[in-house]
């Protein structure tokens, strides 16, 4: 009975690092880019899913390089000093306002 806890812990560390060893690297050098820009170039090369207001999205300029960053830590970079958070719904990485802001959210 002593074990178990032990034997659940290594399990959900195993779990974890499966998961970070499983995400998706990203990268780019944006200079005053839109962020539908950014979020467009990481679907179309890495495969992946994004919801987003394009409208505002288009609205919101960034300059940064990201160099091979997990999608997780370059999307919270990328909105970093935006009124934007993220959050992973199944497979679609939703972008939408934060507290007291409103949007509507589209996939694309």
């Amino acid at each position: 009975m002593k074990l178990y806890p032990l034997i659940l812990i290594i399990f959900l560390l195993l779990v974890q690092q499966s998961n970070a060893q499983n995400e998706v690297s990203v990268s780019g050098q944006f200079e005053n880019t839109s962020l539908t820009e950014i979020f467009r170039k990481w679907k179309r090369e890495n495969d992946l899913r994004f919801a987003f207001d394009a409208v505002e999205c288009d609205k919101i300029h960034v300059t940064l390089d990201i160099d091979n960053k997990t999608i997780s830590a370059a999307l919270t970079e990328v909105l970093d000093n935006t009124k934007l958070q993220w959050k992973l719904v199944g497979n679609t990485y939703v972008i939408f306002p934060g507290p007291n802001q409103s949007s509507s959210v589209q996939p694309v």
